[in-house]
């Protein structure tokens, strides 16, 4: 009878049982609360941290990333720095090089030259009076001593002079190597006109100033040297009077050298 009371009304059995408590142990009651309070600390680190990285990455982020304001503008400056127009202000003329020679150390190159040649000039002018003056006293046949003497020395200053000239510079002076060879060439010629002319002086003294003198042969031989040198010379005078005149100097005539 029982077994079928109880086969027959199983939920109500079940119904009345009281529910099952089950109670924590003092060891995990006691555990639990250790946890709790290593968790905190724990937990407020990671916090930390975190923020920490955030931080770092939104300052690395900031400098090197374009979307930023600050990467944005300076990409805007660079860009209208390369587009803007260039200056129109002109450049400062450079200084002139300090190793230009100005144009005067030419002009002053050329007048010392010129004035060389002057001077020579002049060294020759009271030669050629001197021939003069030589030869009409051999021919009148008086003093002719000093005559011959006058011609000697007149030789040795065609030979300095014809010297001279050949070591002149020309080279600054317009026709400069024209206008040396024709005074090398005039001076020479009379140099050759003075060993000509003394020879003759002697004879005609040795023979007590008798003999012919056009017709002798040193004579005759001077005669020519004169003449080449005459033609040197209006050579030298046509090519030295425009020198002359640009550096203020004295003109010439064939007669006067």
């Amino acid at each position: 009878m029982r077994d079928a009371e109880a086969a027959a009304a199983p939920g109500q059995a079940a119904a009345q049982l009281p529910p099952t408590v089950i109670e924590p142990s003092p060891a995990t009651t006691a555990v639990q609360p250790a946890r709790h309070g290593l968790l905190r600390p724990l937990v407020a680190l990671g916090v930390a941290i975190g923020c920490l990285a955030g931080a770092i990455v939104f300052v690395t982020t900031d400098r090197g990333d374009p979307s930023t304001p600050i990467a944005a503008a300076t990409e805007q400056a660079a860009a209208a720095a390369s587009s803007a127009p260039p200056s129109k202000t002109p450049p400062a003329p450079s200084p002139p090089s300090p190793s230009s020679p100005p144009e005067t150390v030419t002009s002053q190159e050329a007048h010392e030259q010129a004035l060389a040649i002057d001077d020579l000039l002049d060294e020759s002018k009271p030669s050629r009076g001197s021939l003069t003056r030589a030869i009409q006293t051999i021919l009148r046949c008086s003093n002719v001593d000093s005559g011959i003497k006058s011609i000697e020395r007149v030789t040795r200053q065609r030979a300095e002079q014809a010297a001279a000239a050949g070591e002149l510079d020309t080279d600054a002076l317009a026709s400069g190597q024209q206008l040396e060879s024709a005074l090398v060439e005039a001076l020479t010629a009379s140099h050759r006109a003075d060993q000509a002319y003394l020879k003759w002086a002697k004879r005609y003294k040795a023979h007590d100033c008798t003999g012919p003198t056009v017709g002798d042969a040193d004579y005759d031989a001077g005669n020519v040297a004169s003449e080449e040198a005459t033609a040197a010379k209006t050579e030298f005078v046509d090519l030295w009077n425009p020198v002359a005149r640009q550096e203020g100097l004295a003109e010439r005539t064939e007669d006067e050298i």
